[in-house]
């Protein structure tokens, strides 16, 4: 599966790992600041009648509250981190980090934003594929729109071999990612650069031109070499590392 479709998958994982916060609730876990939320973020954690239109927008709020963008409106989760009022100290999740060994002696681990790391369980593939043939009939009828066999997310289960995933083919770079582009064969293809200029710059992650040709997360050492961002983990990111607990 694509990065860009993945990225639904991925935030329906973290929700998996949060317990949600009743309707216009504005309670927190206890920070005080947006801890680096891109742009579009409000100030302090909506409530849902508060509308949005950045749809899949991600908001960090202390250690464990997260407000998502989605149809229009907010969904507040919040975790189940104990923190006190973000001391800072790493043991309480709320602290900011630049990797992993910023969190100990805990087994949190340090991820941009605050997102859950790691899988917890592992999904099935609705209609599992290897190669792009097995998508040319969808239980047992051509599908009404041409797919191709996705690759295996990381949480992916194999099923009889097959751990891919048949999706609609692409038919533009609009399908894609924004670091990919669309091949003629309806696949979506890391898209090729000379320069980092040729790449994108998004609200969840930064891209660079890598030695391979093709745009990637932008690598680096220190958040000096992220400009205005945040080095996590050893690449670029617009939000802050955060100490969250791995996905149960």
């Amino acid at each position: 599966m694509t990065s860009a479709r993945l990225a639904t998958a991925w935030g329906l994982l973290a929700a998996v790992a949060a317990v949600a916060v009743g309707c216009g609730s504005t309670s927190s876990t206890g920070g005080s600041a947006d801890g680096g939320n891109p742009p579009g973020c409000p100030a302090a954690i909506p409530n849902a009648t508060l509308s949005c239109t950045a749809a899949g927008l991600q908001c960090t709020y202390g250690c464990g509250a997260f407000a998502t963008c989605r149809g229009g409106t907010w969904t507040v989760t919040e975790s189940n981190i104990t923190c006190g009022a973000d001391s800072g100290a790493a043991s309480d999740g709320a602290a900011t980090c630049s990797s992993s060994a910023d969190c100990h002696p805990t087994d949190f681990e340090c991820s941009p934003g605050g997102v859950t790391i790691g899988c917890g369980i592992c999904a099935m593939p609705q209609n599992p594929c290897s190669v792009d043939s097995d998508c040319t009939l969808i239980d047992g009828a051509a599908p009404t729109a041409p797919m191709v066999c996705g690759p295996a997310g990381g949480c992916t289960c194999p099923v009889g071999g097959k751990s891919g995933s048949c999706i609609p083919a692409c038919q533009s770079a609009s399908d894609c990612s924004p670091d990919e582009s669309c091949a003629p064969g309806g696949h979506c293809v890391a898209k090729t650069c000379t320069t980092d200029a040729e790449c994108p710059s998004t609200q969840t992650v930064d891209y660079a031109c890598s030695a391979t040709g093709t745009c990637a997360v932008k690598s680096c050492q220190t958040s000096a070499d992220c400009g205005a961002h945040y080095c996590v983990s050893g690449a670029c990111y617009p939000q802050a590392g955060m100490c969250v607990a791995p996905a149960a």
